[in-house]
């Protein structure tokens, strides 16, 4: 059968490149550390030491991932929600232009693409999720050979100081789901995924379906029945041709911040009821990595696939809510060999994409 498949991926976070960061988050350690920036008390967790944090060698890095795939036949999407906007704040900057649409045909010179088409898919927080969906969506049809989705994320001033106004940040680590759970720590990284459509073999990891919504519920404030992820979960599973009884682990969003998470715990609830497959949040760990980590995150949970289980959900102790969740901050086996990937972003947006691995 053929399927979506993820030809190559590769990922830069605060732990490493993909094997050091599944790694750690097995270990259960963190990249996420208390400080004070541009005047306020944050948790940040910034790439690791031994990797660049300048945009343009960021990009560059991955340039030996992308020659091969080079192609009018390909699509390149840029997922970010903000990606390089040092510009905006320094007059004098060198980097890349602030302005998305010129900021993405930059980084497709810089990764060597001068002949495939460039798309820029800006949903927020969900945007790598939702080029996720795009990319299926295209290949699907047949309008391209294969999809190429890059993005990356820094901490900066405007992104602290941003959070910080919509009280959103934690001074101390995230808490995903717990009742404790005062906000969210950010974080930054880089991440890259190349999809073709054709017969998969064992081992292949693949995209088996997707399904985006919206709830339109208000600019920066999840809905609170949970409705809207609900809906796009449910077009995931019926776009794979599965039940929720096939799902064996959810990689959660689960920011920390109030309403978010327990926005996403009802929605689990409503979909799979009584049921609710082992969950993990990754940000406690790692932080929040903005609009690139919906496709982070999505990467590192096909090596969770590969490893048969998922992390700690780190900093969990005990959730408030009335809702059945199966977090825990010990690693849990998934049953089976999909992994339901959620992402929410601001005005509405919910993104669910369904990744899975053959055996045989």
């Amino acid at each position: 059968m053929e399927r979506i498949i993820i030809k190559k991926s590769a990922v830069i976070t605060p732990f490493g490149d993909t094997a050091d960061t599944a790694k750690d988050l097995y270990d259960k350690k963190s990249a996420v550390t208390a400080q004070n920036v541009f005047g306020l008390s944050a948790s940040l967790a910034y790439i690791k030491e031994n990797y660049t944090r300048v945009p343009k060698e960021t990009v560059k890095s991955y340039a030996p991932d992308c020659a091969e795939f080079d192609s009018s036949r390909t699509l390149f999407i840029f997922a970010v929600a903000k990606g390089d906007i040092n510009a905006i704040v320094d007059k004098d900057y060198c980097g890349y232009s602030p302005v998305l649409s010129r900021q993405a045909v930059e980084v497709a010179q810089d990764l060597g693409l001068s002949k495939c088409k460039i798309m820029v898919l800006s949903n927020a927080c969900a945007a790598g999720a939702t080029a996720l969906d795009t990319a299926r969506l295209f290949l699907c049809a047949g309008d391209f050979e294969r999809v190429i989705i890059f993005g990356f994320e820094l901490v900066s001033e405007f992104v602290v100081k941003g959070f910080n106004a919509l009280s959103a940040l934690s001074p101390t680590a995230a808490r995903p789901f717990d009742k404790n759970r005062n906000g969210m720590s950010l974080g930054e990284g880089s991440g890259i995924c190349v999809l073709e459509r054709g017969e998969e073999k064992a081992g292949d990891i693949c995209v088996l379906g997707s399904g985006t919504s919206n709830d339109a519920n208000h600019r920066t404030g999840p809905s609170r029945t949970g409705d809207g992820l609900a809906l796009a979960i449910e077009r995931a599973l019926k776009s794979a041709g599965l039940c929720t009884k096939d799902i064996g682990a959810i990689k959660c969003h689960g920011t920390a911040t109030p309403y978010n998470d327990a926005m996403e715990a009802k929605a689990l609830n409503l979909v799979f009821g009584k049921n609710v497959p082992p969950m993990v949040s990754l940000k406690g760990a790692i932080g929040h990595l903005s609009g690139a980590g919906s496709l982070i995150e999505a990467i590192i949970s096909a090596e969770f696939l590969k490893n048969g289980k998922i992390p700690p959900t780190l900093n969990f102790e005990e959730f408030e809510g009335e809702e059945k969740i199966t977090i825990k901050n010990e690693c849990q086996d998934i049953k089976g060999n999909n992994i339901l990937c959620l992402s929410a972003g601001f005005g509405g947006l919910n993104a669910a994409v369904i990744l899975g691995r053959l055996e045989k």
